[in-house]
């Protein structure tokens, strides 16, 4: 529904707000039911938003197709081709 409410195509407003609530709900109770203290989307702009937070490298699980292959990983290791991550810490 975000796509046509975005093209300007029709669509049913209070459906789309319920769809939306709901799925934001569910998804805040999913958090709480895992304990998660701070909600995130991953992305790295909360260090601009919330102080206290530094950029820092942080390690990062090896994608599987890599560690199904780990010759060719540490191959690109070895070169410098592995991405590195600066998280908010």
């Amino acid at each position: 529904m975000c796509c046509l409410r975005r093209i300007g195509e029709g669509y049913h407003p209070t459906t789309f707000e319920d769809v939306i609530a709901r799925g934001v709900g569910d998804a805040v109770r999913h958090e709480a039911e895992s304990r998660v203290d701070v909600m995130s989307d991953g992305a790295t702009y909360i260090r601009h938003r919330i102080t206290g937070f530094e950029p820092k490298e942080v390690p990062r699980a090896t994608p599987q197709d890599l560690d199904e292959y780990p010759e060719f990983r540490d191959r690109l290791v070895k070169i410098g081709a592995s991405p590195k991550y600066l998280r908010p810490i």
